[in-house]
């Protein structure tokens, strides 16, 4: 039975999810009745994206104090069966939602009444060319069956469920709980950009049910059997999805802590050294003798040692998998809905920030055990100073090379209907109705093969050198928060840069991964020959641009550090520091340096 304090906190709770749900949907659906009410570009929906997750940030800040804002009921149903919420607790937290929504959605209608009239002549439509039904539950783009739209929600609602365990696990230093709500924003934005064109991105099933019900009222029933009964699937898919993303990232986590020497985590065949103030069974003689000659025969010590290094490696490795597996399947998303929204000359910024809020992705995920390489000529240039030992980044680029091919799977069939209608089901590397180019980089007509490799090239030392100087640890001007939005603002800015050339894979994973699998679609002799086999262009020229962009840094700061007067790290000496003090002398205008040496 719970205390009637403890009742009065989950009323408290509910109340909040309703009114930060009550927010969200707000917010989100007077955007969707904003664009189709100005009727703009088809497909240029970012506004939407964008207040969708405004509405997120505002539930969080309203709501995130007081009950943690799941402001969806597949969150709360994922993290009962975590056993992190009461059963009576979930129900009230779901009952506030629904509530929520369902009022939202009523307000909605009232701030547009007369653009609806004047939309559709007063006569409420749920399809058709003047259907308006659509600005409040989702609905399946035209040619997509129900069981795609199922995929869909399971997939989205799985990878938002593994972002939410990832940012609030206890082992993730690379967040601060100021972070978060900002994360995401970056997330649900890029869910819009990658996963929104099927049925329209449904992995909430509040945000669908609750505007659903309250438009019953105004065009009856039929909202419910429209579409073969879709309705359905907006709530049971999201749930599904949840439970799945749940327990995909719970025991990745309890691999995590075993093996991957985690913050706070010991292993448990550590060796305990027994208290001497105790006493303990004295060993026989002739077995202490047995024991050291069999210790001296096998070094014990030493194959235990390089099992537990072996162990951490590919735990490492299955990071960089996980981590690998949801960059490719969140940027080649937002390719596939691109090119199958027949967007033409439209702008591709969409892609490139759901690559780079992939890479954010990746590294809430990996950064904690791997350091989230996702990339082998990251690894390999690291290789090259001695930062990874050569077993380690070999597992590392195994994991990655998997990662990327099972991403590139998820995404062909999470829009394999779309890609039926775009060509006919007949598969094609180029041409008007080529697809490949989802998967994979191509030329762009009239690039030569040689200008391709000095674009990756380039454009790989400019990601190295970032990196390096984003881990160097003398580089105060950035914390360890921060360091992943600065990743995001990095891929965006190359691949906005660098793409028109070659695609920008700067990353042989990215290009190989998907590459491989579509080699099982289209057939390997295409996929391999096209454009004058082009495929080694963006394995090989990352790799020699990584190599080169991190030794121009090493040259750099090995420069630096020695005439710079650089502060000192905290793996220098204690004895003594540096630091530099700026004074502006106002007589003369001139900015003089004072070092002041410290010693203690």
């Amino acid at each position: 039975m719970f205390q009637p304090k403890q009742l009065k906190q989950f009323a408290a709770q509910c109340l909040a999810e309703l009114f930060g749900t009550f927010l969200l949907i707000l917010i989100g659906n007077l955007s969707v009745a904003q664009f189709k009410f100005t009727k703009p570009t088809p497909n240029n929906n970012i506004g939407v994206n964008l207040s969708y997750a405004t509405g997120v940030y505002v539930a969080l800040m309203v709501a995130g104090p007081i009950s943690g804002a799941h402001v969806n009921p597949a969150v709360s149903l994922g993290l009962l069966a975590l056993r992190k919420l009461k059963l009576l607790q979930c129900v009230m937290y779901i009952f506030g939602q629904i509530v929520g929504a369902f009022l939202a959605s009523a307000m909605v209608y009232l701030v547009y009444i007369s653009q609806f009239n004047l939309y559709d002549g007063g006569i409420r439509q749920h399809e058709g060319p003047n259907a308006t039904a659509d600005i409040f539950y989702t609905v399946p783009a035209e040619g997509v069956p129900n069981w795609n739209c199922l995929l869909d929600a399971i997939i989205g609602a799985s990878l938002l469920m593994i972002f939410i365990m990832a940012l609030g696990n206890d082992y993730n230093h690379l967040i601060s709980n100021a972070a978060k709500p900002f994360s995401f924003v970056l997330m649900v934005t890029t869910f819009g950009f990658a996963m929104g064109l099927n049925c329209g991105n449904p992995i909430n099933p509040v945000r669908d049910f609750g505007p659903r019900l309250f438009a019953s009222i105004i065009y009856g029933p039929v909202v419910f059997r429209a579409n073969q009964y879709y309705f359905w699937i907006t709530i049971v898919g999201p749930i599904i999805g949840a439970l799945i993303g749940v327990y995909i990232f719970e025991g990745y986590l309890i691999l995590m802590k075993k093996y991957a020497n985690l913050p706070g985590i010991t292993h448990i065949d550590a060796i305990e050294q027994p208290d001497q103030g105790k006493h303990h069974k004295k060993t026989h003689p002739v077995h202490t003798q047995l024991r050291s000659l069999l210790n001296s025969i096998t070094k014990r010590g030493d194959i235990m040692a390089k099992v537990r290094e072996l162990q951490q490696y590919l735990t490492q490795g299955l990071a960089e998998c996980f981590g690998t597996f949801m960059l490719i399947l969140i940027g080649e998303s937002a390719i596939a809905q691109y090119k199958l929204s027949r967007q033409g000359s439209h702008s591709t910024i969409t892609i490139n920030l759901a690559f780079g809020i992939g890479v954010y992705t990746a590294i809430m995920i990996a950064g904690p055990v791997s350091g989230a390489h996702l990339n082998p000529a990251l690894s390999i240039s690291l290789l090259t100073v001695r930062k990874l030992k050569p077993i380690q980044c070999l597992i590392y680029i195994i994991g990655q090379m998997i990662g990327a091919f099972l991403g590139a799977y998820v995404v062909y069939y999470l829009y394999l209907s779309l890609l039926n209608d775009f060509d006919g089901a007949i598969r094609q590397v180029s041409g008007i109705q080529g697809t490949a180019d989802i998967f994979f980089t191509m030329p762009t007509h009239g690039v030569t093969g040689l200008n391709s490799f000095f674009d990756q090239v380039i454009g790989t030392a400019v990601l190295m050198i970032f990196v390096m100087a984003l881990i160097n640890d003398t580089n105060r001007m950035i914390s360890d928060v921060a360091k992943p939005f600065a990743f995001v603002l990095i891929i965006v800015g190359i691949t906005s840069a660098f793409a028109a050339n070659a695609g920008a894979a700067i990353n042989p994973a990215r290009d190989l991964g998907p590459r491989l699998f579509a080699a099982f679609v289209y057939g390997w002799g295409e996929v391999f020959r096209a454009h004058n086999y082009f495929f080694w262009i963006p394995i090989i020229g990352p790799i020699v641009g990584g190599i080169i962009g991190v030794w121009l840094y090493e040259g750099f700061f090995s420069i630096v550090k020695r005439y710079g007067n650089l502060p000192v790290t905290k793996n220098e000496s204690n004895e003594s520091y540096s630091k530099v003090k700026c004074i502006d002398d106002d007589d003369n205008g001139v900015l003089t340096h004072e070092l002041t040496t410290i010693r203690t």
